[in-house]
């Protein structure tokens, strides 16, 4: 089960480290940090596979290849427009739960609520988080239908909350006689569900228990704004249909008061807790970019997973790379050479790389790590075996196990030992090329305030203190500054262009 180490007795050569495109047989990378890897391995595959017009999708866990695709297509000629971030602030933004039905959601609910000391919960709070989809979506299905026959684009009901005599009373019909109500607006339109709707309903125990008790209900006033004379039989079937997912739902809400952390409060705290991790712009717009389409057109998407939970990281490539298996039946293909570094920090468990489809579908994984032990402990013993023999390249740089000089390697198949031909580039290069991408894909222009400074971001300040790092290609120093927004930059430019008599906006 071992990778296997050559033996240094064996004549150390050169030999070029990518296989054929054409092949499509997908490489396995090994050794730890410091060999080799991304200078003699990764960058080498990038290069090639740019010289070969595939389109790259790279999960960039330590936030450098991003910088080394950049450089690569540069020197390739390739317009640095072609590289998509995602996962940066000002980055493409997607919807993840695009074209969900409820086996993926399904899937994201066992990758977001994991197996707990208590069974119960986290099986009950996948299938709450399910049902809540389901009904969700439905609404949205039926919004979309209305909007269709009667033109409304939205929908708003006012839901009421009480108290009295310490049992919770719900109405969704104004009562003006009552005066201690909470008020709920309920906001139903046309536009693509995304997962920041469903955090909204578990953001307050109160909003799921409306949805609950008041959903079918609210089906049936919406039912109200369509036509008699356009409510076929379909369209009557398809409405009992939405209205079984919301009445799923309906049995949630009993005795949910969050008094105690047992039952349905239970249940209501796993989901809304898990679900927390999803509230991250980049995977919330409802009508953001499509990153399949994106590769199809040839370009290159650079995850940026710093900026993602591991669930989060493992849907969206489960997601891309489950839409690309039906192209095995395509004549026609834009190749696709997916760059997974730090496998085991980007895979979960659960991961499916589809692999055994992959290969007619002309899509190829790179994958690295730092050592098999951890890939081992990821997946199983039994389970990593059976992964690993689907590459039929497999390369083991210098590890704990075995050590080689760096730049060198072993090829599984010979296990002979050989010397690979890096490829490097200086942090002032990389630099001045993120600069340049980052002005033409009018990056961070509020941030900015002098036409030598690139911003690098990390999470932690970000979330943090609302800070990124600013690095001053001309003096090479860096430091620490806040990210501006809107209205900030309008008043330091005007101080800038009084003073410096520019304008730096781009």
């Amino acid at each position: 089960m071992t990778i296997g180490f050559a033996n240094k007795s064996n004549a150390v050569t050169v030999k070029a480290i990518v296989s054929k495109h054409s092949e499509f047989s997908h490489t396995l990378g090994i050794g730890e940090t410091g060999s080799g890897k991304t200078t003699s391995f990764i960058c080498p595959v990038m290069k090639e596979r740019l010289s070969e017009n595939h389109s790259l999708f790279v999960f960039d866990e330590k936030g450098t290849l991003n910088l080394y695709l950049k450089a690569l297509a540069e020197d390739a000629g390739i317009p640095l427009n072609k590289i998509k971030q995602l996962g940066i602030p000002e980055g493409i933004r997607i919807n993840l739960i695009s074209g969900y039905n409820e086996k993926k959601m399904i899937e994201l609910a066992s990758r977001l609520i994991s197996e707990s000391s208590d069974i119960f919960w986290s099986n009950a709070g996948r299938i709450m988080l399910t049902k809540t989809f389901l009904a969700l979506k439905s609404l949205k299905e039926l919004m979309r239908e209305i909007q269709a026959y009667s033109g409304i684009d939205r929908y708003q009901d006012i839901a009421y909350v009480a108290t009295e005599k310490g049992t919770q009373v719900f109405s969704w019909i104004k009562t003006a006689e009552i005066t201690k109500w909470h008020e709920i607006n309920i906001d139903i339109n046309t536009k693509p569900l995304t997962f920041s709707d469903i955090g909204e309903v578990f953001s307050d125990a109160k909003n799921f228990i409306l949805l609950c008790d008041g959903g079918v209900s609210l089906l049936e006033r919406m039912l109200m704004k369509v036509p008699k004379n356009v409510q076929t039989i379909k369209f009557l079937n398809h409405f009992a249909e939405i209205k079984k997912d919301m009445m799923g739902l309906a049995s949630y809400s009993i005795k949910l008061d969050m008094s105690e952390p047992s039952g349905n409060n239970g249940v209501f705290m796993v989901v809304a807790t898990s679900v927390k991790s999803m509230m991250n712009a980049s995977i919330n717009d409802p009508l953001g970019e499509d990153i399949n389409s994106l590769l199809e057109e040839g370009n290159h998407i650079v995850v940026n997973c710093e900026a993602f939970t591991l669930p989060v990281i493992s849907s969206i490539l489960g997601s891309v790379l489950s839409r690309f298996t039906p192209r095995a039946k395509l004549t026609n293909k834009q190749p696709v050479t997916l760059v997974i570094d730090e496998a085991n920090r980007v895979l979960s468990k659960d991961s499916d790389l589809h692999i055994d489809i992959l290969r007619e579908a002309h899509v190829e994984i790179i994958l690295v790590t730092q050592n098999e032990h951890q890939m081992i402990e990821k997946f199983g013993g039994m389970k990593w075996m059976a992964f690993q023999q689907n590459f039929v390249d497999r390369i083991a740089f210098s590890s704990g196990e075995n050590r080689l000089e760096k730049f060198e390697y072993t090829d599984r198949n010979s296990e002979k030992v050989y010397k690979a031909e890096p490829i490097f580039f200086t942090r002032d290069r990389l630099m001045k090329t993120e600069l340049r991408y980052q002005r033409e894909m009018r990056l961070y222009t509020q941030s900015r305030i002098s036409a030598n400074e690139v911003i690098i971001f990390d999470k932690n300040l970000y979330d943090d203190r609302n800070q990124i790092i600013i690095y001053e290609v001309d003096t090479q120093k860096e430091y620490i500054r806040d990210y501006i927004v809107e209205d900030q930059w309008m008043q330091m430019n005007e101080i800038f262009n009084k003073k410096e008599g520019v304008n730096y906006e781009y």
